[in-house]
Order: C-alpha cells, then sequence, then structure tokens
C-alpha cells in the first residue's frame, strides 16, 4: 500500500491497505500495534483522496492502539 501511496496511486494504495488491515484484524486482533500502523498507513492513502473525516477517524483508532503499549 505504502509503495502505491509513494508513486501517487492512492486509490490502489486504499484498495490494498483495506485488504491488509481486515487480514491483519482477523490473525491479530484489533489491538495489535501491527493493526495500528495498518491503520495510519491507510489513513495516509485516504488523506490523498481528500476523506479527511475517515482518516482523522482511523488515526484516532491507531493513536489509542499505540498507547496501549
Amino acid at each position: 500500500g505504502n509503495v502505491f501511496c509513494g508513486v501517487g496511486r492512492p486509490v490502489e494504495a486504499n484498495h490494498v491497505l483495506q485488504r491488509a488491515l481486515k487480514i491483519r484484524v482477523q490473525q491479530l486482533g484489533p489491538q495489535h500495534p501491527q493493526v495500528a500502523l495498518t491503520k495510519f498507513n491507510l489513513a495516509n492513502a485516504i488523506m490523498d483522496l481528500a476523506g479527511t473525516e475517515d482518516a482523522k477517524q482511523l488515526l484516532d483508532e491507531a493513536l489509542a492502539i499505540q498507547q496501549q503499549y
């Protein structure tokens, strides 16, 4: 996902990161630090698509997870 963001392809990044988030939540649980990192990366992709409210929610969720560790 980050590679797609880096080359200016936020739609593809969003798709890949949404899938990665779903898999990580299923495999690691919703409070795992890798889930927080994926939410952070997804928020960046969403911001590139001008979805600031959705991005803010993901960033808040990522921060809440990170504060547990």
